[in-house]
């Protein structure tokens, strides 16, 4: 599983296939589509567990963590009802 996780990122974060505001500005709306839509695929593959891992290990930038979100609302893990990845940023975690 490990080595499918390794995979599957390095799929996601090969050039411009990353999910970043700089590289998604300027182009037309059908180019932004095919990344994003490459990037579903490249999630589609992963399991759950992989998913999760690649999140909290840096293999995901804030975009695909996003775009994963809203394919895959029930599995992000959540602290305190929000996002685990935000609300490590939050000082008020109990």
């Amino acid at each position: 599983m490990a080595q499918t996780l390794n995979v599957e990122v390095n799929k996601a974060a090969g050039g411009e296939q990353r999910l970043t505001y700089e590289g998604l500005r300027g182009r037309d709306t059908r180019s932004a589509e095919r990344v994003i839509d490459g990037f579903v695929a490249v999630l589609q593959r992963m399991t759950p567990e992989e998913r999760i891992r690649a999140s909290r290990h840096g293999g995901f930038t804030r975009w695909e963590r996003w775009v994963w979100a809203a394919r895959y609302p029930d599995e992000i893990p959540l602290i305190n009802d929000e996002f685990e990845w935000i609300a490590r940023n939050l000082v008020d975690i109990e």
